[in-house]
C-alpha cells in the first residue's frame, strides 16, 4: 500500500511539473524559441527525482509544446499542426483495422477536400492558382509512371490545401493522406485509367479558375465517391477483408 501511495505521489508531481510548464507556454510567460530550466534546477525547485522531471518533459513533448535534443535542455517550439494529426496517427491506425472505421475516415476526407475547393476557389491568390496549374501539368506528364503519378497526384490534392492558406487544413489532409494511402495500392487494381483520374482534377482545377466554389466543391466530391467506389470495388472483387 505504501509502495502504491508512493508511486501515486510521484505520478501526480510530474503531471504538476507538466502542467506549471504548460500554462507558463501557453500564457506567454515563456516563449517559443526559450529554453526550459535545467533537468537539475527542475528537480530542485520541485523537490522530486530526475526521473520525475523526464516524464514532465516528455508529457510537454508530445503535446508539441517543447522540443527534446539529446542533452540539452528542452526548447519551447514554434506552434505545429502537424503535431496534431501525427497525435492521432495511432487511433487512425486502429480505425483502419475495419471496413467502418475505413468508410469514417474516407467521409471526412471527402468533407474536408470538397470543403477545401470551394474555398480555394474563393479565396486562393492568383499565385496559388498558378501552383494548382503547374501541379495538375506535373501529374499529366506522369501518366503511365505509376509510383511518380501517385506523387504528383498527392501533390496536387496539396496544392488546394496549400492555396487555402490555413496551416491546420494543410497538416490535416497530410494526415488523412498518410493513413488512407492504402486506398491508392487497392483502388488502382480496379483498372480505372489514369486518364480518367486527370479528367477529374482537370475538372476541380478549372472550377477553381474560374472562381466557382459550387463547380469546385462538386467536382472534388464526385472525385472522390468514384476513389472510394473504386476501392470498395477492388476489396470485393480481391477478398480482402481487412483494409490493413
Amino acid at each position: 500500500m505504501r509502495a502504491a501511495a508512493e508511486d501515486d505521489r510521484q505520478r501526480r508531481r510530474f503531471q504538476e511539473i507538466a502542467e506549471h510548464y504548460r500554462l507558463k507556454i501557453l500564457e506567454g510567460r515563456i516563449k517559443a524559441g526559450d529554453r526550459l530550466p535545467s533537468e537539475r534546477e527542475i528537480s530542485e525547485e520541485f523537490g522530486v527525482g530526475r526521473s520525475s522531471v523526464r516524464e514532465a518533459l516528455f508529457i510537454l513533448s508530445r503535446l508539441g509544446l517543447v522540443s527534446l535534443t539529446g542533452g540539452a535542455r528542452a526548447r519551447v517550439t514554434e506552434p505545429d499542426p502537424q503535431v496534431i494529426f501525427r497525435e492521432l496517427s495511432g487511433i487512425a491506425m486502429l480505425m483502419l483495422r475495419s471496413p467502418e472505421g475505413v468508410k469514417e475516415l474516407q467521409h471526412v476526407r471527402t468533407v474536408v477536400e470538397s470543403g477545401l475547393a470551394r474555398q480555394a476557389a474563393i479565396s486562393a491568390s492568383d499565385e496559388a492558382i498558378e501552383q494548382i496549374r503547374r501541379a495538375l501539368n506535373e501529374n499529366e506528364k506522369a501518366i503511365n509512371d505509376h509510383e511518380r503519378f501517385v506523387a504528383t497526384d498527392v501533390a496536387f490534392h496539396r496544392s488546394i490545401a496549400e492555396a487555402v492558406s490555413n496551416s491546420i487544413f494543410s497538416a490535416m489532409l497530410d494526415g488523412l493522406t498518410e493513413w488512407l494511402s492504402e486506398q491508392r495500392r487497392v483502388a488502382a487494381r480496379s483498372n480505372v485509367l489514369q486518364s480518367e483520374v486527370l479528367q477529374h482534377h482537370e475538372r476541380i482545377f478549372l472550377a477553381i479558375e474560374a472562381r466557382d466554389p459550387t463547380g469546385a466543391l462538386a467536382a472534388m466530391e464526385d472525385h472522390l465517391q468514384g476513389v472510394m467506389k473504386n476501392y470498395w470495388h477492388s476489396m470485393i472483387l480481391w477478398g480482402e477483408q481487412n483494409p490493413t
